[in-house]
């Protein structure tokens, strides 16, 4: 049987949802900047097979940061919501008192 969310520190609960989002985000555009720094060098200096090597394991590690920062987005899409319903039961619960 699931369990109801009890939230004890709502605003908390919030920051957080907030700052994970922020961080995957921040994540993903460094590794952008850094991709697009590879791809500059390696075309205008120094391509080799290792290089080439690397560049598809950065390029895959890329789209998994990309998946992580979409997750973390909807895990704080999820707390929003859920500190929403918290927010409005507390009001109705003073406003029926």
């Amino acid at each position: 049987m699931a369990q109801d969310a009890c939230v004890k520190d709502i605003q908390a609960l919030r920051s957080f949802g907030q700052k994970l989002q922020q961080m995957g985000e921040q994540m993903y555009q460094e590794m952008l900047q850094a991709q697009r720094r590879m791809q500059i060098e390696h075309a205008n200096n120094w391509r080799d097979d290792q290089t080439d090597r690397f560049e598809t394991r950065f390029n895959e590690s890329l789209q998994l940061i990309k998946r992580m920062s979409e997750q973390y987005a909807a895990y704080n899409q999820y707390v929003t919501k859920i500190c929403n319903i918290q927010e409005e039961y507390a009001r109705l619960r003073i406003n029926l008192s």
